[in-house]
This record gives C-alpha cells, sequence and structure tokens, in this order.
C-alpha cells in the first residue's frame, strides 16, 4: 500500500502532473499512523532513492522490454527489500 501511494504521488496524471519524490517521501511521513504502517514506511525509507527510481523505471518497462526476473536490480533488490520489511 504504501509503495502504490508512493507511485501515485510520484506519477503524471492527467489532471496533476506528479509530486517530486521529496514531497511524496514527506507526505508518507506525515501519514505514518494514519494512513499508513509506520514500521512499512520506515522501511520503505531505508530503501535509497535511487533503487527506487530503478525498480520504479523497470515497472514501467513495456512487457517486450520487461526485465528477467534475473536481472542485476531484481536480484540485488529483491533480498535486501525483504530484510527491510520481514
Amino acid at each position: 500500500m504504501v509503495a502504490d501511494a508512493f507511485d501515485a504521488m510520484i506519477s503524471d496524471r492527467v489532471y496533476r502532473a506528479g509530486r517530486p519524490y521529496e514531497a511524496a517521501a514527506e507526505e508518507l511521513v506525515r501519514c505514518a499512523g494514519q494512513h499508513f504502517d509506520p514500521q512499512i514506511v520506515e522501511a520503505f525509507h531505508r530503501v535509497p532513492k535511487d533503487d527506487w527510481a530503478e525498480l520504479r523505471r523497470l515497472s514501467l518497462l513495456s512487457q517486450d522490454e520487461e526485465p528477467s526476473k534475473n536481472h542485476p536490480i531484481l536480484m540485488e533488490l529483491e533480498p535486501r527489500l525483504s530484510a527491510l520489511i520481514g
């Protein structure tokens, strides 16, 4: 839910431009404990901004360009994200 809300905040929509990373990250902090689990927000902030940017870039690839599960960034990030959350 936190990652989905963050992506929605930074994504351009037909009715508004996406927010900068920092503004969306601040919104998560502001809403922690109300809309979002504070521990999940804390874990979200432990992931470097560049890693989130790369994950987002990969998620926006077309199916023809979609990376395999063996993509280096996915192989590196999956255990790190699991450790942060788990």
